[in-house]
């Protein structure tokens, strides 16, 4: 696979602004992926979603729930009470979606759509916290139903990403991974352990597999993956030493 850099013409981004320097930057009409580093493909799933991308000018993983007034919403998205009182106009869609996995569509989205929670001449970028705390989460799940319902962009809601604690994932097998097409989807670990040191991470097998391609490729893969596992055992028991340590002083 061929890969190249895409200069966004900053140094430095903060919390996920990348994610929307990219959106207003991409050449107009071109589909693009943005996924969090935390994600696994499990078999040729872009091939279910390619109807979906082409008509569509973003591509989401739906999630739809009936009380958008729950207190873990606006921990995880946003307070749909106080972005009412914000915006009269603002309707609930209801669903909301996980924005570590968005197909978008160049051009889709224009400066003027983050006007009042995104300057990209100022940083930090992200302009409206209290209301949109969770960054590129809450402002994507705020504007992109609101730019639907006025008819400016096309969204498709998929499903096409399982939870790492879902139990459809715990199904999974090497086998899926090799492409018999059981499972067609991407495997997200947010919210649950991450770390390099990936012994300690749930589903383990799944991303040891990936790990052990992506040495083979490399010129002195054993050899790297070796050396390179030394740290993050190290950092994982520090970490796990200093909250033994907290959790102590604070009895």
């Amino acid at each position: 696979m061929e890969c190249e850099l895409f200069d966004l013409g900053k140094k430095e981004f903060g919390w996920s602004a990348s994610k929307a320097f990219y959106t207003l930057l991409t050449p107009e009409g071109k589909h693009c992926l943005i996924l969090d580093s935390d994600i696994i493909f499990v078999s040729h799933f872009l091939e279910k979603l390619l109807p979906a991308i082409q008509e569509n000018d973003i591509v989401l993983n739906a999630e739809y729930y009936d009380n958008p007034y729950a207190d873990w919403v606006s921990k995880t998205y946003f307070d749909v009470k106080a972005v009412h009182e914000f915006d009269r106009k603002y309707e609930y869609p209801g669903y909301f979606f996980n924005t570590g996995q968005l197909f978008i569509k160049g051009n889709s989205l224009k400066i003027q759509d983050y006007e009042g929670l995104f300057n990209p001449n100022h940083f930090p970028y992200w302009t409206n916290l209290k209301l949109f705390p969770l960054v590129d989460q809450s402002v994507y799940n705020y504007i992109f139903p609101k730019l639907e319902q006025e008819r400016k962009i096309k969204i498709g809601k998929e499903q096409f990403m399982l939870w790492r604690q879902d139990e459809q994932c715990m199904k999974i097998t090497f086998d899926d991974l090799n492409g018999t097409n059981n499972y067609p989807y991407m495997i997200h670990w947010a919210g649950d352990i991450r770390t390099a040191y990936l012994s300690k991470m749930k589903h383990r097998e799944l991303l040891n597999y990936f790990e052990h391609k992506f040495y083979k490729a490399i010129p002195f893969g054993w050899g790297k993956r070796y050396l390179r596992r030394i740290n993050p055992i190290l950092k994982f028991y520090e970490l796990k030493l200093r909250q033994s340590i907290r959790s102590i002083i604070r009895k």
